[in-house]
């Protein structure tokens, strides 16, 4: 009678296991749920990390396309490093006609003359 007791529990436990797809991961998810709180916190979690994780690596981008700024670049690939200016200021300086573009945000000012850079500088 015990035998049959032991067997009967076993096998309502393999029938509800097929019944429910049941997976160990699954089972795992079912009883640690309650204790890492709930499925949406830890996505949210989980969502922080990865924003964390990834703003250091557009700031190491940002500052390699700042540093590779230098004389001699046309102002289209100036562009295409570091896009368009928030101001562009024509000038005229030893009799040369020179534009000034300034990116307040990279704190970079740029000299150009015939749409080339001929200066660099830090604000």
């Amino acid at each position: 009678m015990r035998r049959v007791v032991i067997l009967l529990l076993v096998a309502a436990a393999l029938y509800w296991a097929v019944r429910e797809h049941t997976t160990v991961t699954g089972v795992i998810d079912r009883l640690t749920r309650p204790l890492f709180g709930s499925k949406a916190a830890v996505q949210e979690s989980e969502h922080n990390r990865i924003v964390d994780e990834a703003a250091p690596a557009a700031i190491d981008d940002q500052d390699a396309r700042v540093g590779m700024l230098k004389e001699g670049l046309t102002s289209a690939e100036v562009r295409q490093l570091v896009g368009p200016p928030a101001s562009v200021d024509p000038f005229v300086e030893e009799g040369k006609r020179r534009v000034r573009w300034t990116y307040p945000k990279l704190r970079r000012e740029l000299v150009l003359e015939d749409n080339r850079v001929v200066s660099v500088a830090i604000q």
